[in-house]
């Protein structure tokens, strides 16, 4: 049996077993007070680029915070409406030293939160506080981000009609996923010079949350065909409708009747020669020591590879904090294989997506670093006082 205090234990007895308390852990004045008053809160900044919202929990300890440790303990669930009955169970989510904690990294638009605090000093602990006001940031959830690695895996007769064999990956979302829409179509026309193509789309499919693979049946060769794949989820009674994410694909017969079709490059086809476009972008790497400090902000530069010949190719560089959702995304192109990103605070995490349109295929990836303490970049920088950086995007995420 698990007893539900951190300092309650279970104790056998003649009817069973019981969760009970330790005797004179309350008065004991060797062990920290429980915390009170322990409150989640958020906070909106702006600027003329973009929003940011953190979240914040805090609480008194009515006496000296030195020495002590803090554990902070959370627990939620997905809605519209707070419930307490659906609550999960609670989860060691951080270890602080004050009597404040950021919560933006451990938390997900949609869902409702508790935290509970408990103070440890080298005797011990009394136990945790009561838990806090239920909270949910204000910003709703969006619908999820676009499928990747979308692919056409194989091509055969199936019956007498030619069949493709569609694949790809569940897209990240802060909302579980509750079907797909697979709609095909065919390519009536396009230009050399862009990637856009006139598109007329003649079926729809709808699959279940747990499918990533569809064969798209009876197909018309030869032709070339647009395939788009879209996300659904649910918040509260609202459908959330996701990014769509776009293959084009041609087919037709060879020689030997022989089912062939297009890929990235251009190149022919067959089932024995499945080319793999997944390996054709590089994730993006940031170099180490290649942050600097420049005209009020911090920069770092990003470099990737292309590993397949094509000229007039932009890549799409987005760039965000972990934890504030899409509102604080910067975004950039070049027709580089490199760039540098700026708008970042120290010691902090941030997702870096890279994408590009080739032939008839959008690559997409991703990585996650970062960035150093404002005094580890000091050093090196004779700019930077860290101790002069008043601006709040800045100055609360330095180390202390």
């Amino acid at each position: 049996m698990d007893c539900p205090g951190i300092t309650d234990k279970c104790c056998p007895h003649s009817c069973g077993a019981s969760c009970r308390s330790p005797r004179g852990l309350i008065s004991n004045p060797d062990l920290p007070r429980i915390p009170e008053n322990v409150t989640i809160t958020e906070k909106l900044e702006k600027n003329a680029t973009h929003e940011t919202l953190d979240a914040f929990g805090s609480w008194s300890v009515g006496g000296s915070e030195k020495g002590l440790v803090f554990l902070v303990e959370a627990r939620h669930h997905l809605g519209c409406n707070f419930s307490e009955r659906k609550l999960g169970p609670w989860t060691l989510v951080r270890r602080e030293i004050r009597p404040r904690v950021n919560l933006m990294r451990v938390m997900t638009y949609g869902r409702w939160y508790q935290i509970r605090v408990a103070a440890v000093n080298e005797n011990g602990t009394k136990g945790y506080s009561l838990p806090s006001n239920h909270f949910q940031l204000s910003f709703e959830p969006m619908g999820p981000e676009a499928p990747t690695g979308i692919t056409i895996h194989s091509v055969a007769m199936v019956n007498g009609s030619v069949w493709a064999e569609l694949r790809w990956k569940a897209p990240n979302s802060s909302l579980p996923i509750t079907r797909y829409r697979i709609s095909l179509g065919h390519v009536l026309g396009s230009s050399s010079e862009s990637r856009s193509a006139d598109v007329s789309f003649i079926r729809d499919f709808f699959v279940p949350k747990d499918q990533h693979i569809f064969f798209l049946r009876d197909l018309t060769v030869p032709k070339e065909f647009m395939v788009q794949v879209q996300a659904y989820s649910k918040y509260c009674e609202k459908r959330l409708t996701g990014l769509t994410g776009d293959l084009r694909f041609f087919i037709e017969r060879g020689a030997d009747d022989e089912l062939l079709w297009f890929a990235d490059t251009g190149e022919m086809l067959s089932p024995k020669k499945l080319l793999s476009l997944e390996e054709s972008l590089s994730k993006p790497k940031v170099d180490r020591n290649r942050f600097r400090w420049k005209e009020g902000e911090l920069r770092a530069h990003v470099r990737w590879t292309w590993s397949r010949k094509q000229s007039n190719l932009t890549f799409e560089i987005i760039w965000r904090q972990v934890g504030l959702g899409p509102r604080s995304t910067f975004a950039a192109t070049t027709d580089k294989t490199y760039y540098e990103i700026g708008s970042l605070r120290f010691n902090s995490k941030y997702n870096v997506t890279l994408k590009t349109q080739s032939y008839m295929k959008l690559h997409s990836t991703f990585t996650v670093f970062k960035t150093p303490s404002c005094e580890d970049l000091s050093k090196s920088n004779e700019e930077l006082d860290c101790k002069l950086i008043k601006d709040l995007n800045f100055s609360k995420n330095l180390d202390k």
